[in-house]
């Protein structure tokens, strides 16, 4: 409830099928919805060797935020 406000959600996925993103888009009309797509081989071969096993995609994927979120 912040209609005055200009929001924007960067959401950054590795597939969200249309119809899960419309349904979340109309949760907010009014803000604007950027859909980041990650994908496992963006991230650098030592952190997928390394890391994989015990941090989730999720996690990793968040670690790239810098340079999936557009300025």
């Amino acid at each position: 409830h912040a209609p005055a406000s200009n929001l924007v959600f960067c959401i950054v996925h590795d597939g969200v099928p249309d119809a899960r993103r419309r349904k979340l888009e109309s949760v907010a009309p009014e803000a604007r919805f950027v859909w980041l797509d990650a994908d496992i081989s963006t991230l650098p071969s030592y952190v997928v060797r390394d890391y994989t096993k015990h941090i989730n995609q999720s996690t990793l994927f968040r670690l790239q935020l810098d340079e999936l979120v557009p300025p």
